[in-house]
Order: C-alpha cells, then sequence, then structure tokens
C-alpha cells in the first residue's frame, strides 16, 4: 500500500519552481547546443553565458529552499529538486562535448585562419574524419567529411569546401620558428589563406 505520507511531499518537491526551472533550463542549454552543432550565431555565446548564470542562481536557491524546507523526513528527501539540478551539470558538460567534438571522437589536429572578417577551425579526429566551422561576424557553418594525410598533404573530400580550398589539398609547412601551418593548393597564383596548426598528434614535422 502507498504511504501518502511519503507520496505527498515527494510529489510536492518535484513540481516546485526551482525544479521546474532547472528542468527547463537544462533543455534549453541542450537544445541551444544542439542547434550549434551545425550552424552558430554570434549572439549564442552571450545566450548561453546568461543561461547557464541563471541555472546557477537557481541551483543555489533550490539549496537554500530545501535546507530551510522541514517537516520531511529522511531529511536527504527534501534536497530533491538541488541533487536532480547538480546531476544536471555533468549531464550537460557531457552533452555538450558530445555536439562539440561530433560524438566524443579524439581530436589529433586543430588548425585555423583569422581574417579580418572572417574565421576558419579546422578539427581532425582520429577516425579520419573532419569538422571545419567558417564563419562570419553574424555567425557561420559547420562542414563534415573526411579526410586523409598523406606525405605532408592533407587531402580534404568535400565539394562544400570547393570556394575555400578548390583543389581540397593542403600542404603543411614548417617556419623558421618551427610553427606549423597549412597552405592550400591553389589552382592559381592568387593569393590563399594559411591556417596556423596549434594541437597536434597526426604529423610528425
Amino acid at each position: 500500500m502507498i504511504d501518502m505520507k511519503k507520496e505527498l511531499p515527494m510529489k510536492q518537491l518535484l513540481m516546485r519552481i526551482d525544479t521546474t526551472l532547472l528542468i527547463l533550463l537544462s533543455a534549453t542549454i541542450i537544445l541551444i547546443e544542439f542547434n550549434e552543432r551545425n550552424s552558430t550565431f554570434f549572439l549564442a555565446w552571450l545566450l548561453m553565458l546568461v543561461l547557464f548564470l541563471f541555472f546557477a542562481g537557481v541551483l543555489v536557491y533550490s539549496f537554500i529552499r530545501s535546507y530551510n524546507t522541514h517537516l520531511i523526513s529522511p531529511r536527504v528527501v527534501k534536497f530533491v529538486p538541488f541533487i536532480l539540478g547538480s546531476l544536471m551539470i555533468p549531464i550537460l558538460v557531457l552533452t555538450s562535448t558530445y555536439l562539440k567534438n561530433d560524438g566524443f571522437k579524439s581530436v589529433v589536429l586543430k588548425a585555423s585562419y583569422e581574417g579580418n572578417h572572417n574565421e576558419i577551425n579546422l578539427t581532425l579526429y582520429k577516425d579520419s574524419t573532419f569538422q571545419l566551422l567558417n564563419s562570419g561576424p553574424f555567425g557561420g557553418n559547420y562542414v563534415r567529411g573526411n579526410y586523409r594525410f598523406r606525405h605532408d598533404t592533407l587531402y580534404i573530400d568535400k565539394q562544400e569546401l570547393s570556394k575555400i580550398f578548390p583543389t581540397g589539398q593542403l600542404v603543411l609547412k614548417v617556419n623558421d620558428q618551427k610553427e606549423k601551418y597549412f597552405v592550400p593548393v591553389a589552382r592559381d597564383s592568387s593569393s590563399q589563406m594559411s591556417l596556423s596548426v596549434g594541437k597536434d598528434r597526426l604529423t610528425q614535422r
């Protein structure tokens, strides 16, 4: 037989405003992260900052309210909303990592280009797939595909990148300061952007 005295407080805890807010905020953050997986918006970071600060504020409020709640036994039960919100933190971190790294993939190389009006971020994964973000002042789009790295040359297999890298080939160079960078192979003598290599566990240079 169900103990109504225990069921009622638990139902009230789950229907509390802080519980509802923590669930709604978590769902909103995940939805934004999912949308940012394919395209970015220049104000998304500000919105995420506001949501995380609001989430932290609600979590603190939940702890204080739970602490001041009386007549609920066992005592740990009254902290259910706060515990629920705390458990959402690692879930949000894991979800963000999963979406940003295309599924917990191992990163072997990162390269980037920063221009006056645009930015390119290239990420290569161990499974021979890549992720490239081409962004401007108001946001950008992700492109994903496969790559091959042979004899200091990176071959990218993706038609959508033909305007950025017409030949789909980038040659790895090293300057006098031992800094690595990729130079796109051009079809003509026009100036091409070069991508500075940051993290590198792929090349042997």
